[in-house]
């Protein structure tokens, strides 16, 4: 399997341009995609960037999919239909497809130009740069290197090798405050999730996979930005918030619900990831790291809330279980 850089030249080699990249996923997966979209909005100066779910991008294709453009898949299975109809709307428009499956030789793997098998992230001394997020992020800076002069590829390099130590310290750190959190929370109804930037990802995927899909446990994502435009009116002290505290320049949007939330609210729980340590990435680059360091501290959280409420992650009603 070619690395990011190896693959990008090759595209390259057989593309006179690189126009536009579209991101294909659903769910969990989608969320993999969000920071190397944000990415390209906030780096690129003319390749466009696109993050669709999988039966959108079908059903509503845009017509800017073409010969120019470059498509990236995920589904951890290997089998989401949605993903495997998207594989096949690129490939009749001329697209460069790279797909992404967490299983070898799977229907995904094989309906791209290009394909990449990462790794079981639940092993223990796992390397998270091997993940999606990280996989796409370096292909996107390695494109943009190539094309745009982009300065920033070693410090990307950079946070990649420190990844791993971010993020396994951040879930020691975590560990006794998630147990709080876990009891407080453990007989809500419903909670919002709050942040913004980069993480806003994962404000989305944990709301929606973390708390809806696992512990079938009523939950809304809100943009930390947005909050103030509508949402805050809800807020009172017997609700319950989660606020993902970014580390580069959205922290601001953070922190002024934060302080909202201070005054008005009192069922709340800060992750912050300065306090976690992210900080030890550059900060040209760490806003597009953060992300995967709330996903895997999130995970804390949601499994001491599963001990609790004695309901496994693993545990559905209908995924998987009937037609759909």
């Amino acid at each position: 399997m070619m690395n990011p850089g190896e693959m990008i030249k090759d595209i390259l080699a057989k593309r006179d341009s690189i126009q536009n990249v579209f991101f294909v996923a659903c769910g969990g997966s989608l969320v993999e995609f969000y920071p190397p979209k944000y990415f390209m909005d906030a780096e690129s100066k003319h390749c466009g960037a696109f993050l669709y779910s999988g039966k959108e991008f079908v059903c509503a294709a845009p017509a800017s999919l073409g010969e120019n453009s470059l498509v990236l898949l995920c589904s951890h299975s290997g089998k989401t239909p949605e993903v495997l109809e998207a594989a096949g709307l690129a490939k009749e428009r001329g697209a460069v497809v790279i797909t992404y499956a967490g299983v070898a030789g799977t229907p995904v793997n094989q309906a791209g130009d290009y394909h990449i098998v990462y790794g079981d992230r639940t092993e223990e001394g796992s390397h998270y740069g091997d993940s999606p997020v990280l996989l796409s992020l370096r292909l996107m800076a390695e494109l943009l290197a190539v094309t745009e002069d982009y300065p920033y590829l070693d410090k990307v390099m950079d946070g990649i090798s420190k990844i791993d130590t971010v993020i396994y310290n951040a879930m020691d750190q975590v560990s006794e405050r998630a147990k709080i959190w876990g009891k407080a929370c453990e007989r809500e109804n419903m909670m919002y999730i709050l942040g913004s930037g980069p993480a806003f990802g994962n404000v989305y995927g944990f709301a929606i996979c973390s708390m809806m899909e696992m512990q079938w446990q009523h939950a809304a994502y809100i943009h930390s930005a947005e909050y103030f435009h509508g949402p805050f009116e809800v807020t009172d002290k017997n609700t319950a918030y989660v606020v993902l505290e970014s580390n580069g320049p959205a922290r601001c949007m953070d922190e002024r619900a934060i302080r909202f939330l201070k005054r008005y609210g009192a069922k709340y729980e800060v992750v912050d990831a300065k306090e976690l340590g992210a900080d030890i990435i550059d900060e040209k680059v760490v806003d597009y790291f953060t992300p995967l360091m709330f996903y895997k501290v999130m995970c804390v959280y949601r499994e001491e809330l599963a001990k609790l409420r004695n309901h496994p992650l693993s545990t559905r009603r209908y995924m998987g279980k009937v037609a759909y």
